[in-house]
């Protein structure tokens, strides 16, 4: 059942939410000859993932067989030993290939729920953890925020190697099929997508909502033209369960404000997604929904359902 729920936030400085500022997409839009050569040069890096010349998915198996038993992954399965054994503070996470660090936290006991984000412009996954933290203490629900920028300039993981990452990770903590949300910030929210559509699509199923937090869909951009194409799976969205989440004091209402998300919402249901709630805060500027506790305490308990 779809929902609509309004309040009041106030506003909060604008990052992009799929590019560098002022730019309409991501990292792999920047013309199409150097998106193409970025993407198979990132993929070609990643020990285990053959990637054919302008493939986006080959051999899907056999890439997730090598990074699960890749010695490299044995430094995660050390680190997340660690994040059990020291459930009451935040643990530093490296990613698959040790140059990135994640972070995660859980609640002592057992955790049958988690959150997995991707923070926005140049961000950090400590402080994404972190804005996280404090709504999720008492609920009991552990915590897995990616680092996909790699720190300098418009250099982030694609949708593919976010994924490779979240997989990683979520095997070695226990994260089972359908016990996970998926939230996606600005930058991160535009990449949410085509992530979503690795999932459902041709990835675990780990997630049963996914919140697109002021970021619109690019149809352009070509992950999510991947999408179109088939190339996750035949019309892999549908069925998916969605958030939306937007300010109505969003310094880019077209993109990543209250329109931009409607017409992300119209374009999900045109996937066959179901969308379970637009959150729309018409007091409230770009990502509105940390800034307003209501809006946060709202979709978690979405989640909880």
């Amino acid at each position: 059942m779809n929902a609509m729920v309004t309040s009041g936030a106030p506003p909060h400085p604008a990052l992009s939410p799929s590019g560098g500022e002022g730019t309409t997409h991501g990292p792999l839009s920047l013309g199409r000859e150097r998106a193409g050569v970025r993407v198979r040069r990132q993929f070609a890096n990643y020990a285990g993932w053959p990637v054919a010349s302008g493939s986006w998915i080959t051999s899907w198996a056999a890439r997730s067989i090598a990074v699960r038993y890749s010695v490299r992954s044995a430094a995660v399965a050390l680190a997340l030993t660690c994040a059990i054994a020291h459930a009451q503070g935040s643990v530093d996470v490296p990613s698959a290939d040790g140059r990135l660090v994640h972070a995660v936290w859980q609640p002592s006991g057992k955790v049958e729920r988690w959150i997995v984000s991707l923070h926005g412009t140049e961000g950090s996954a400590k402080t994404d953890l972190g804005t996280w933290q404090r709504f999720v203490a008492a609920r009991g629900i552990g915590l897995l925020s990616i680092q996909w920028w790699l720190g300098k300039g418009d250099d982030y993981l694609p949708p593919l190697a976010i994924y490779r990452e979240i997989d990683v990770a979520a095997e070695k903590l226990g994260i089972a099929p359908g016990s996970a949300m998926l939230h996606g910030f600005s930058r991160g929210s535009a990449n949410l997508y085509a992530v979503a559509a690795i999932d459902a699509g041709r990835g675990r199923k780990l997630f049963s909502v996914f919140v697109a937090n002021a970021g619109g869909v690019s149809t352009d951009y070509p992950p999510n033209r991947a999408i179109a194409e088939g190339k996750f799976g035949s019309r892999p969205l549908a069925g998916t369960r969605w958030i939306t989440v937007c300010g109505g004091r969003d310094p880019h209402p077209d993109r990543s404000g209250c329109p931009g998300m409607r017409r992300s919402g119209a374009w999900l249901k045109e996937q066959g997604a179901e969308l379970v709630a637009a959150i729309e805060d018409p007091q409230s500027g770009h990502g509105a929904l940390h800034l307003n506790p209501r809006n946060t305490e709202r979709v978690l308990d979405l989640f909880a359902r």
